[in-house]
């Protein structure tokens, strides 16, 4: 039988109508034919194809079953909750021995507190190729009596199921409720290495394993499973907000969620808390409200918003010059942003009353904050003849003309919502509704420039038109003044944000495709006065001839906001989070054909005035709106590079903030307090690479802001941690070709110089994750191009591909007669075959009796096979003892061989 094969599988763009039946009709008619399978050969209880319906969560166990020296995966928590519910849908008996898990439950349990969940799983399943698939449910029609023994493969997984904690004292718990280990006498011994430098540590279920933490930022979280001869390491990463080594001065708890009965300390206001940290001389007279950005979620604390302004040096040099640091997080950080302004105006009111003296107030809004706070220091306060007095309204990369996610995203998300899509990636409900409390909050409706389409919410114009009207501050003499993270000079002038309208923004193509389906899904960004398809999800059914679509396109104007000057989003920073929940999507570093797109354009930044008629009108630089009067703000701080949206982490992203206090407020870097003669702690160190992971035998270069160059103030120390761990004194410190795969921990410490400072006044430590991917691990962009339809080449599967290939006829398939290898013979059970074949095509392998006249012959296999080598093993206990000829046929030969079988 001849059978046409598609060489390479391809992406697609179609404007065909999708509707959610034809969704419904190829998932369940793929988890019909896994049903078909008879799984009475399994030696487990886990038919993983049915949990795995596209095989993206397999490819490294699978990998691992080959691999002499063992293998290392990187989680995340939503990794962790797809492979949970992929072994919960591949459980065959007839009851569940895996129970559910209510994530959402442990998240909001251990919110806060010094305890870190861990979730571990370990189990055994057996996983069938698509020609296996196939080759089952034909013997069952055929009335086969052969079973055949498939491959078992480990699938080990573990992870924080909390991303963050606000201690340095942290208690890890493994979690009974998430501790499914069935060991089955192969795992010697599961042990936990925290980053702690204590290395691991062995664990069981219900242990805590207590941490210190002496320095902020991400810690490596390392699980190993040993087995007999070999280790399975699985890594996720915690974030280490605070150390606890400074307590505000005052919390004031805002609204009807206050719970204080201390009134000197709490006040009611409305909407949010205010968290406040005096200034060195210990006394509330020179306040800075600084007002968080958009936070639907309620994710971040004030201890987030606080590691921001630590890192950039900002706090320290307020309160080193006496002001007093107040931040405000909202209780509902996503919602209208009219009505969150109203805990703006009462929290510079109680400030106006509790303050000591007649200093001003300085308010400083991060990205929505600048909104929120320019709305009620402006509508609620002066156009209602309220004093303020505030001197400076700071607006920190506040989108004043919209925000801009990039509708391909958008739309993907909205894709993905649909309830098979959820079923076939496994996704957990908890990150739908996290990514929906992104997309349908009210401040989103109302800060996008595009909202899910070329145009924008009605909410967005009806919040234009309002601050339109009411304009900027403008009582008793006060300063509006911008920084931004765009270029001031109006240029892009990086790869990374400087590609084409209509280029393709993220690819998953295939390289997942080892499952009953395929899944090929992109991004794009929008092309500029044209129409173009910006986000598509393509699912073919493998093996069978059957796919479909789910696409989105739009008419575009003239404006590409994705590639416009501006604060960026990263995909790939360390520091930048996407607003909509990426671990929906299977997302590697091989995936992203770009990681960065502008999301608050310069222009928006700025609030200009300028007339925008066409996409080079969006790249105006400072010098041209100043020379204009096209813009509102008295000053505009930056640089000309394009850096992460209110970040403070790089020399770039910090220029805006060193140049506002030098030359706006005149307060200068001083390590000790001007007011009372304190000397405080260093500045907290930031460190900064090109990337925060490589692949096997390159070398990338971690290098530390504010470094001792500025007046030879600090001294730094390095430790790095993982598979290999060193030491190293300088500013800047190499992870080079020699370190072996695996997640590192990278940590510096600053200190002053006591020989050029005199000071001595103890030290501070931040650390970053950093992964090294094997040099073959093209699934991380490692390696070169992947093979196969599915990415890595397995069994010598083809080419990948990513444009349509015209249909041919199979080449001859020849089985290469020297690979043919049986055994045992006599065979007692179990009969071994393995063989390579040049070409994909048809096999045929049957046993036919040679001394019993009553037996007709017994197929083994009548399937498809891609070219490859195989190793196949076959039951026996059905067949009576005698002699057998084995026959072996493709479309070029026969081969036949005689064999022994006892019973």
């Amino acid at each position: 039988m001849k059978r046409k094969l598609l060489l390479s599988l391809t992406i697609l763009i179609s404007t065909l109508s999708f509707g959610q039946d034809e969704m419904a009709t190829i998932v369940e008619n793929a988890k019909a034919k896994l049903d078909s399978v008879n799984t009475e050969s399994f030696s487990t209880k886990y038919f993983l194809n049915q949990g795995f319906l596209v095989g993206d969560l397999m490819r490294d166990f699978i990998e691992f079953k080959d691999d002499k020296e063992g293998n290392f995966i990187v989680n995340s928590r939503g990794t962790f909750r797809r492979i949970y519910k992929g072994l919960r849908k591949s459980f065959t008996g007839k009851v569940q021995k895996i129970p559910k898990i209510e994530f959402k439950e442990i998240k909001e349990n251990y919110r806060g507190t010094d305890v870190v969940p861990v979730g571990i799983i370990q189990t055994r399943g057996e996983w069938l190729e698509g020609y296996e698939i196939d080759e089952n449910i034909n013997a069952q029609k055929e009335g086969h009596s052969l079973s055949k023994e498939y491959n078992r493969y480990d699938v080990f997984n573990s992870s924080v199921l909390v991303k963050k904690v606000y201690t340095g004292n942290v208690n890890f718990k493994i979690l009974p409720e998430a501790y499914y280990v069935k060991s089955e006498n192969r795992i010697q011994s599961i042990s936990m290495d925290v980053s702690d430098g204590k290395g691991f540590k062995p664990i069981a279920s219900g242990d805590m394993v207590s941490a210190t933490y002496t320095s902020t930022g991400e810690k490596s979280i390392a699980i190993k499973f040993k087995l007999k001869n070999k280790e399975f390491i699985s890594y996720s990463v915690l974030k280490v907000v605070t150390t606890d080594e400074e307590q505000p001065t005052m919390v004031w708890n805002l609204g009807d969620n206050s719970t204080s009965k201390n009134a000197s300390t709490e006040r009611r206001l409305g909407g949010g808390t205010a968290t406040i940290y005096a200034g060195c001389d210990g006394v509330l007279d020179r306040p800075v409200i600084i007002v968080e950005g958009f936070d639907p979620l309620n994710d971040n604390s004030a201890s987030d918003i606080r590691a921001k302004y630590n890192a950039g040096n900002i706090e320290r040099t307020f309160r080193n010059n006496g002001y007093d640091v107040i931040y405000l997080d909202f209780f509902e950080g996503g919602r209208d942003i009219r009505d969150n302004a109203l805990a703006v105006r009462d929290l510079i009111e109680a400030v106006n009353q509790e303050k000591i003296g007649n200093n001003d107030i300085i308010v400083i809004g991060e990205s929505m904050g600048g909104i929120v706070a320019r709305y009620a220091i402006r509508r609620l306060m002066e156009m209602q003849g309220r004093t303020h007095n505030v001197s400076h309204f700071i607006s920190f990369d506040a989108p004043h003309l919209g925000a801009n996610v990039p509708v391909g995203f958008q739309r993907l998300f909205r894709q993905v919502e649909d309830v098979y899509v959820v079923d076939v990636f496994n996704i957990a409900a908890s990150s739908i509704r996290e990514g929906n409390a992104y997309l349908n909050s009210k401040a989103a409706k109302q800060l996008l420039l595009r909202y899910e389409g070329p145009n924008p919410h009605p909410d967005h114009n009806a919040l234009q038109s309002t601050l339109n009207s009411i304009g900027f501050p403008r009582q008793g003499g006060i300063r509006n003044i911008c920084i931004t993270n765009g270029s001031l000079n109006g240029s892009v002038n990086e790869p990374l944000l400087d590609y084409n309208p209509g280029d393709k923004t993220l690819v998953i193509d295939g390289r997942i495709a080892l499952g009953t389906l395929k899944v090929e899904s992109g991004t794009y960004t929008n092309r500029i006065n044209a129409s173009n398809t910006v986000a598509f999800l393509k699912i073919v059914t493998l093996w069978l001839s059957t796919n479909t679509y789910k696409t989105d396109s739009y008419n575009f104007n003239a404006f590409n906001y994705d590639i416009a000057n501006g604060g960026t989003f990263d995909l790939e920073s360390s520091d930048g989070s996407l607003p909509i929940d990426l671990d929906v999507f299977p997302i590697t570093p091989n995936t992203l054909g770009r990681s960065r797109f502008s999301f608050v354009p310069f222009f928006s930044s700025v609030a200009s005035t300028a007339p925008r008629t066409s996409q080079t009108n969006l790249f105006r630089s400072e010098a041209q709106l100043r020379t204009n009067n096209w813009t509102p703000f008295d000053r505009i701080f930056g640089s000309n590079a394009n850096t992460t949206h209110t970040s403070t982490r790089s020399q770039e992203a910090n220029q805006g903030w060193r140049n506002l206090f030098s030359q706006e407020l005149n307060l200068p870097f001083n390590p000790s307090c001007r007011v009372s003669g304190r000397v405080a702690q260093p500045v907290s160190p930031v460190i900064n690479a090109p990337r925060f992971y490589m692949c096997k035998g390159s070398t990338t270069t971690f290098n530390v802001d504010n470094p001792s160059a500025i007046n030879n103030y600090y001294n730094h120390s390095w430790r790095v941690t993982g598979p290999a761990s060193f030491n190293f004194n300088g500013e800047a410190v190499a992870l080079d070709r020699t370190m072996p795969p695996g997640q590192y921990t990278v940590r510096v410490t600053r200190s002053f110089n006591t020989s050029s400072t005199g000071l001595n006044s103890g030290s501070r430590s931040a650390s970053v994750v950093f992964t090294i991917f094997p040099e073959n691990d093209t699934t991380n962009g490692c390696g070169g191009s992947p093979g196969g339809p599915g990415g890595v080449a397995r069994n010598g599967q083809g080419k990948s591909d990513l444009k349509e290939e015209p249909l041919i006829e199979e080449e001859p398939v020849t089985i290469i007669e020297d690979s043919l290898v049986y055994w045992p013979n006599p065979v007692d059970g179990k009969l071994n075959i393995n063989f390579t074949t040049n070409e994909d095509g048809d096999i045929f392998v049957s046993l036919s009796a040679l001394n019993q006249s009553n037996l007709t012959e017994v197929i083994i296999t009548d399937s498809f096979r891609p070219a490859g080598t195989y190793e196949e093993t076959f039951l026996t206990d059905g067949l009576k003892g005698g002699i057998y000829l084995l026959t072996i046929r493709t479309s070029t030969q026969i081969i036949k061989k005689k064999v022994i079988i006892n019973h």
